[in-house]
């Protein structure tokens, strides 16, 4: 099962990375979105991102019709929002377009890939593909398995990362995969540390950054991944594993009540 043409559907921040970093990696690309606008957007920071000798000549096309997008495609990886109703329905409609051979991905990782698997015949032929952002300086790509996903699709998808130049991190399906599972959990963790008056914020960041070479702090991160997101992980990891650990802090829900969502309003555990 060799990939060449990919077909990126949704053409927002990590959608766009990842048709840049697919074109730069010598696969043919079609990205699509139902708004040009969005397109524009995208192809333009594509274009002035790279330098001369990475320009991936015309090896991503632009279109707004979803037929035209995916009917040539080995590999379909959607990037939309977040409503599952919605992805099954684009599936389910993409499924009665594209060649057997095609494989489907999501790039998810709160929706459940087998359900998502169940809006289309090529159960085997799916699965999830979860990129972080920004994609283009970002090495770690976690590939997702769903109960149906067949061997010979996740090889053939291991072998699309590599040629990325991503590292492949293989995993079952499972609420927020594995990066987003762990961080939520430190920074819930740090937020009942800080709530409990054992350190301050910038104490507590340094330990983690010092002690672990974390890029980041637990509380940086928050505030970059937004309050009201972390919030919306732990009440998901909590309903669907049941397991009392993952509590969100009070602390968290109430800097989340106060709008206080970090980096994109210019205030959460730090302020901007």
């Amino acid at each position: 099962m060799a990939i060449e043409r990919i077909c990126v559907l949704g053409a927002g921040k990590l959608g766009s990375g990842i048709a840049h970093v697919a074109a730069s990696s010598g696969f043919d690309v079609a990205l699509r979105d139902i708004e040009e606008s969005k397109l524009e957007q995208a192809l333009n920071q594509i274009e002035a991102s790279l330098a001369d000798s990475e320009r991936p000549a015309g090896r991503i096309t632009a279109t707004l019709l979803l037929e035209e997008a995916v009917k040539d495609a080995d590999l379909v990886m959607e990037s939309t929002p977040e409503h599952i109703a919605q992805k099954g329905e684009l599936f389910a409609t993409i499924d009665a377009i594209c060649a057997e051979r095609t494989v489907f991905a999501t790039t998810t990782c709160t929706l459940s890939i087998s359900e998502l698997a169940g809006s289309v015949k090529r159960k085997d032929k799916f699965l999830g593909m979860h990129f972080f952002y920004p994609v283009t300086e970002t090495k770690l790509v976690e590939v997702a398995l769903g109960e149906e996903t067949s061997a010979e699709t996740f090889g053939a998808v291991r072998q699309v990362v590599d040629r990325m130049g991503r590292t492949c991190a293989r995993l079952q399906e499972s609420p927020l995969f594995i990066m987003n599972r762990t961080i939520v959990a430190v920074i819930n963790e740090a937020t009942f540390m800080l709530m409990e008056g054992l350190s301050n914020v910038e104490g507590i960041d340094n330990a983690m950054k010092l002690g672990t070479n974390w890029p980041k702090g637990p509380f940086e991160f928050a505030d970059e991944m937004g309050l009201d997101t972390c919030l919306e992980y732990l009440e998901l990891l909590q309903r669907e594993l049941g397991d009392p650990k993952y509590r969100p802090c009070p602390l968290l829900r109430k800097k989340v009540r106060a709008g206080h969502l970090g980096r994109k309003v210019g205030r959460g555990f730090y302020q901007y």
